[in-house]
């Protein structure tokens, strides 16, 4: 089965279905029907900052130039032409050309990705992390005893704590306040606790502290993935009951229809009457693009999630 991917903020809902679940995909997907593969300064920026990225492939990679492929067959015959065959090294080279072809295209510089952590979702922009995805693991953690049951109950309440001051400091932030949460958080995840699984899982948040506590720099970043989880169920519900599509054309359908009906309904418009404006030409109601536009003030921030 085709895995999907969903792209949307609180001004409009977007499914892709792909049989990948790559960070290429990912980037392709924002990237719509205007494909481009742009090799610059930004796509090598981007090279340059993976840690597993032969410096003779950025050397060579910088010596080529600007250059622009709009398909991937073109991109690839390039990397083909230079000699470059690993696929871990064409894998970041693709990733940095599709990141820079967005920012030229969109301008998308400011793009922060808010998700649930899945891996496809980060690196290429700034990443955010939902506070509910992260702490599940807690709550997935089978005490051996009473002390261990104590500590996991500690734990919890001040995560949570934690989350309730955030929330408190999107509606008045202040730098103040800012640094005393981040002095919050950084106690909270080094402290000492006599249960090893514990003590593991709060060293993993302090691995994503940077993701989890971005939302302080940007207050109007979500704290969860709520909107995500609503706009994707019934989507879910349906491609079960219906086993999937049996045609490439008839999941692009489904995908095209499905944005269309959230996005209407997230602007308050009924997608019968759309579809019905449409069909019959009288182009009553304003283009969905227009609608976006004027909601959002150009807010460049996205909730992702694959399935």
């Amino acid at each position: 089965m085709a895995t999907a991917c969903f792209v949307g903020n609180p001004y409009f809902s977007y499914f892709h279905s792909s049989d990948s679940k790559s960070r290429i995909n990912f980037l392709g997907c924002l990237q719509g029907q205007q494909r481009l593969y742009l090799l610059n300064d930004v796509a090598i920026d981007y090279m340059k900052n993976q840690v597993d990225v032969s410096k003779k492939w950025v050397t060579a990679l910088s010596e080529c130039g600007e250059k622009r492929f709009s398909t991937e067959e073109e991109w690839n015959n390039f990397l083909n032409s230079i000699g470059c065959t690993a696929l871990q090294q064409r894998r970041w080279a693709t990733e940095g050309v599709l990141k820079a072809a967005l920012i030229l295209n969109h301008r998308l510089e400011n793009l922060v990705i808010h998700s649930d952590g899945a891996r496809q979702f980060d690196t290429a922009f700034q990443h955010s992390l939902c506070w509910y995805h992260a702490g599940r693991n807690m709550d997935k953690l089978i005490p051996a005893n009473d002390l261990e049951r104590a500590a996991r109950d500690t734990v919890q309440n001040q995560y949570w704590c934690l989350y309730d001051d955030i929330e408190a400091y999107q509606k008045n932030p202040t730098d103040k306040e800012k640094q005393k949460l981040y002095q919050d958080f950084d106690r909270w995840v080094t402290q000492r606790v006599n249960y090893p699984a514990l003590q593991s899982e709060l060293g993993k948040l302090m691995v994503v502290r940077e993701e989890l506590l971005l939302v302080l720099e940007y207050p109007w970043l979500p704290l969860h993935n709520n909107l995500r989880e609503r706009q994707i169920r019934e989507y879910v519900k349906r491609r079960k009951v219906s086993g999937g599509t049996r045609s490439k054309l008839g999941r692009k359908c489904r995908d095209t229809f499905a944005s269309l009906k959230k996005t209407c309904k997230q602007h308050g418009v009924s997608f019968a009457k759309y579809l019905r404006d449409r069909l019959t030409g009288v182009n009553m109601i304003p283009r969905l693009g227009h609608l976006i536009l004027k909601a959002s003030g150009y807010q460049e921030t996205v909730l992702a999630n694959g399935i």
